[in-house]
Parts: structure tokens; C-alpha cells; sequence
């Protein structure tokens, strides 16, 4: 009896884990609701797993149906999940590198988060160098120019990064999705604007090699969850109740953020389909 029970708390899961395939196959803006469970995905994996594992000592007959679902779903998992080999030396020294990273304004918000923000930046740019990347795409991103202590100073004058594409550049300083470079940029530009003066998706043609690579940088749109609302999140990290009228809020914003995402997805494909010139290779770096 209670086989059958745990059984069927196993078929459950095994039920959300086919929602969370049918949702990456559906497009959020026809069923909203199926993309929310990919943010689960880890755990419906480790527990029809482990589920698998039970039945595999104790009842096999029931193992066939979650270890059919993990199978069928094992393309999906390398999305969710990184698998990295090393790479032998004449790999790497083929290899164009390419770095991108939601500064999120250096958590810069007021006055008296300047400490924090020099803090972020500083340990941002010590990320950057000991990545050694070839190209550099940072989101949510503001930069002065002259002053050889701010951001855009050491990326350009002292990591090597001399080419650089930012769809807010002006004399004093530069803002947006900005493309970041080692190598000669021939050709750049915005997409679609997010905000007057501000974009947040953007493209380089870099030159590696004679070889011409379309590097796009794209930030697509925001959850807009408030400070009080993100604080309940982590409270959700924490394995803490959160209040009903905030999980609404929460939820709303998700699923209506997700269908313009999908949105803009969308109308980023057609302009991807719709390119002038040729290009040996398009990299596009989604955030």
C-alpha cells in the first residue's frame, strides 16, 4: 500500500517534469504557466531519480516510467545543466572566448552605495581578467570615460579591450548592452530600444583571423520585482513562508514577463533571419 502511494507521488513528478519538455516545445505566450516549472527543473530531476533508485531495490516493475521520462528528456538537460571538458592546448589556442555579465548597474542605487558599487566593480574586473575572455558583453551596464579609475578606462586602456560597441556613447560617457573587444570591430548597432537612450541589445562584427563574427549581446526584459518582493524570493531560498498576497504578485509578474520575453524572442529571430551581408558564424549571448 504505500508503494502504491509513493508510486503515485512518483507519477506526479514524473507529470512535471513532462510539463517542464512540453513547456520548452510551447511558447510562453500561448500556455505561461509551463514555463515556470524550468525554474524547478533540478529538483523534479533529483527526485525522479532518486525515485528510481528506490524502485530499483525495492519494486523495478515501477521504474520504467520515470527512467522513460529522464530519458526522453536527456537533450534538454545539458540546457539546464554544464558538462565541461578540458580542452587539450591546441583546442584552447583555437579557441575565441567570450564572456557575458549582468553588472546590474554595480548595485549602484544611492548615495551611500558608492563602497558597494567600487567594491562590485573592482571584483567584477578582477573576474575579467582571470577569465583572459576574447570578447567582453556586459548588461545593465554605465561607465565614465575619463577618469583612469572608472570601469571603461581599465577595460580600454588597461586589459587590452581597445574595440568596444555601447549604444549610449557619448564624450563623457558610455551605457547599454556594450560589446567589448580584442579584436577589430568592423561593423555594430542597436536592435530595439528598451528605453529612449538606452539599449539593450546590441551587435558587433568582429574580425578574428579574417573571419567575420557577429557577436550579439542581448538583455532581454526584466521581472521587475520590487525590493520588498525580492526579499521574499529569498526567503523562498531559505525554505520561509512568504505571505499569499506577495506569491501572487510574484507569480503574475513571472508568467507576464515570460510571455514578453518570448515576445521578444520572437522579433529578435526574424531580425536575426533578416541580416545584411554574410557571416561565417552568430553568436548571441542571451540574458
Amino acid at each position: 500500500m504505500i508503494k502504491r502511494i509513493l508510486y503515485i507521488f512518483n507519477l506526479l513528478f514524473v507529470l512535471l517534469l513532462l510539463g517542464v519538455y512540453i513547456g520548452m516545445r510551447v511558447s510562453p505566450e500561448f500556455i505561461p504557466e509551463l514555463s515556470l516549472l524550468s525554474y524547478i527543473y533540478p529538483l523534479l530531476l533529483v527526485v525522479n531519480v532518486l525515485f528510481c533508485l528506490f524502485w530499483l531495490f525495492f519494486k523495478r516493475k515501477y521504474i520504467f516510467v520515470p527512467l522513460a521520462v529522464i530519458l526522453i528528456g536527456s537533450s534538454y538537460t545539458p540546457r539546464f545543466i554544464g558538462f565541461n571538458s578540458q580542452a587539450s592546448n591546441q583546442e584552447q589556442e583555437k579557441t575565441l572566448s567570450i564572456m557575458t555579465f549582468n553588472v546590474k548597474s554595480f548595485q549602484y542605487k544611492a548615495e551611500e552605495d558608492k563602497t558597494i558599487a567600487i567594491a562590485n566593480k573592482d571584483s567584477i574586473l578582477s573576474l575579467i581578467k582571470a577569465s583572459s575572455a576574447d570578447i567582453v558583453c556586459l548588461q545593465e551596464y554605465a561607465s565614465v570615460k575619463k577618469s583612469k579609475t572608472c570601469f571603461h578606462y581599465i577595460m580600454t586602456e588597461v586589459l587590452g579591450y581597445e574595440h568596444f560597441f555601447a549604444p549610449t556613447n557619448s564624450s563623457n560617457y558610455v551605457r547599454g548592452s556594450v560589446i567589448y573587444s580584442k579584436y577589430p570591430i568592423s561593423r555594430s548597432g542597436a536592435l530595439f530600444p528598451l528605453k529612449k537612450n538606452f539599449y539593450s541589445k546590441t551587435y558587433a562584427d568582429v574580425v578574428v583571423e579574417k573571419q567575420t563574427l557577429r557577436i550579439y549581446n542581448v538583455h532581454l526584459d526584466s521581472y521587475r520585482l520590487s525590493e520588498q518582493e525580492k526579499n521574499e524570493v529569498n526567503k523562498i531560498k531559505d525554505a520561509e513562508m512568504i505571505s499569499e498576497e506577495t506569491g501572487k504578485s510574484i507569480f503574475a509578474k513571472l508568467i507576464e514577463t515570460n510571455k514578453e520575453q518570448a515576445i521578444e524572442l520572437v522579433l529578435i529571430i526574424i531580425r536575426l533571419l533578416y541580416v545584411n551581408g554574410f557571416f561565417l558564424a552568430h553568436i548571441v549571448t542571451l540574458l
